[in-house]
Formats: structure tokens, C-alpha cells, sequence
């Protein structure tokens, strides 16, 4: 995989290329350039397999906006037989007050093209508002990240263990499914624990969590109260949330079968 080049990455997130940030920022903002940030983990053997980027209404907006690019690293880019799954770094960038800076483990799934928000406590994430660019964070992150992925996948090998019986995955769609939409979620944990390939038929917490995790990102299910197709989540906040959540969920679970 030879990875996103500048000009891929431009066309699907034009404000990783910003040279300054929104006229509306305080004098204490920090502008943290992406394009730098990808350089130094390009540097570092990273390299950038997608990109995405909030709507914008005009080219002030596109310059700004809020928009994610994955990493994986060169050493890591066959899928694991532990869930089919590759490592990934996340980082979120936007150069308005109202965005942080972050970098965020996830793993990818091959098999349905999904991408997991790990847990804070997993890949030793870097958050922080604009304080200014510094390329040994990102030497830092890096070297955090590679040392933690055997540990994650180790964590994933302990949910696939975990086989839950008919009364334990209907409470996990429950529960899964009030992070989209609270109470009203236990109407929708039948529809969100459907599985939609054979590869996600099965038992285990691991694929109980995916096939929750699918659905609830992608929809395309009915609604039982309007009989409309439920839509799936596009805001990159809502969806890095929800991710991440839910992996939460799925360690609490975890700890208490286990």
C-alpha cells in the first residue's frame, strides 16, 4: 500500500493544506498545520489511507473545517487474525476554537470497512486545544501507539473469547443502542444486532460489539416507529464518539464476563 498522496488528500480534505487559521480565533490560538503533522508521521513510516472532512458552505469554510486522516504504519499494514483487523492513529485537526488537536488509536476492520475508536487508556491518545505544533508529539504518539498494539490486540483476542448467551447479547443491543439514541434505544437493539455478512455470525463479544457497532454507524435498517430506513451517522464528532463509547461499553462488558 503506497498510501494517500498530497493531491488525494486535498481532494477529500482540503483544509489539511490551511496555511492559517479562522479570521474569528483569539490571539492565543495556535495554528497546528495537518499537512506538517502527516509529514512527520510520514517521516516516521506512517502513511495516510483516508481522509474526511466536515460540509462546507463556502471556501472560507473549506480552508477551516473539521476533518480526520488515518495512519497505519508500514510494519502494520497485513490484518491481523486477531479480528481481521490493522491498527490505526486517527488524528482530528480544525482550525477553528471550537477543535482540539488529537491523535486516536483505532483498529480497523477488514471485513466490513470499519474503523474502531479505542479507549483512552489503550494507545496513550494526545489531546490537547491549539497550543502550538511541536514534531516531538508526534514522536511520542508514534512510538506510544506502536508499543500499545500488541496490548489492544490482545484485548480483542480476550472479547472474542466471551461468548454471550441469548440474554447478554439482547442487553448489549440495548445498551449499544441507547448511545445513539438514549431510552428511546432499546426500541431499535434487534435491528442493530443483525448481522450483515456471514463473517459477523457468531456469539463472541467481538463480533457482537462489531455487528452493533456497523449498524448503528451505517443504518440503512427501518425504523419501527416510522417505518422509514434509519440514516446513518456522517458528522465525524458523532461518529468518533459513538466509537468510542461503544468500545467502552464493550470493555465493561468484558470485565464483568470475563
Amino acid at each position: 500500500m503506497i498510501g494517500l498522496s498530497d493531491k488525494q488528500l486535498k481532494e477529500k480534505a482540503p483544509a489539511i493544506f490551511a496555511t492559517e487559521p479562522a479570521e474569528f480565533v483569539s490571539e492565543n490560538y495556535k495554528f497546528v498545520p495537518t499537512n506538517r503533522i502527516i509529514d512527520e508521521f510520514r517521516n516516521l513510516d506512517f502513511i495516510p489511507t483516508d481522509a474526511q472532512q466536515v460540509g462546507y458552505r463556502d471556501d472560507k469554510e473549506k480552508m477551516v473545517g473539521k476533518h480526520i486522516v488515518r495512519l497505519r504504519h508500514k510494519d502494520l499494514l497485513t490484518p491481523r487474525d486477531v479480528g481481521e483487523s490493522i491498527p490505526e492513529i486517527v488524528l482530528v485537526n480544525g482550525h477553528g476554537w471550537q477543535t482540539s488537536y488529537k491523535l486516536l488509536g483505532a483498529i480497523f476492520r477488514m471485513v466490513c470497512s470499519n474503523g474502531m475508536i479505542v479507549s483512552d487508556q489503550e494507545f496513550g491518545n494526545l489531546k490537547q486545544l491549539h497550543k502550538g505544533f511541536d514534531p516531538e508529539d508526534i514522536v511520542t504518539a508514534s512510538k506510544e501507539f506502536l508499543s500499545s498494539t500488541a496490548k489492544t490486540f490482545k484485548k480483542v483476542e480476550t472479547f472474542q473469547s466471551i461468548d454471550l448467551d441469548k440474554k447478554e447479547i439482547m442487553k448489549f443491543g440495548r445498551e449499544a443502542a441507547r448511545l445513539r439514541w438514549d431510552d428511546a434505544g432499546d426500541l431499535f437493539a434487534e435491528q442493530v444486532l443483525q448481522p450483515r455478512r456471514q463473517a459477523d455470525m457468531g456469539d463472541n463479544l467481538w463480533l457482537v460489539m462489531n455487528r452493533c457497532q456497523e449498524s448503528l454507524v451505517r443504518g440503512g435498517f427501518e425504523n419501527p416507529h416510522t417505518e422509514r430506513l434509519v440514516r446513518p451517522i456522517t458528522g465525524i464528532t458523532a461518529d468518533l464518539d459513538l466509537n468510542e463509547r461503544l468500545w467502552n461499553l464493550t470493555e465493561q462488558f468484558a470485565h464483568r464476563l470475563n
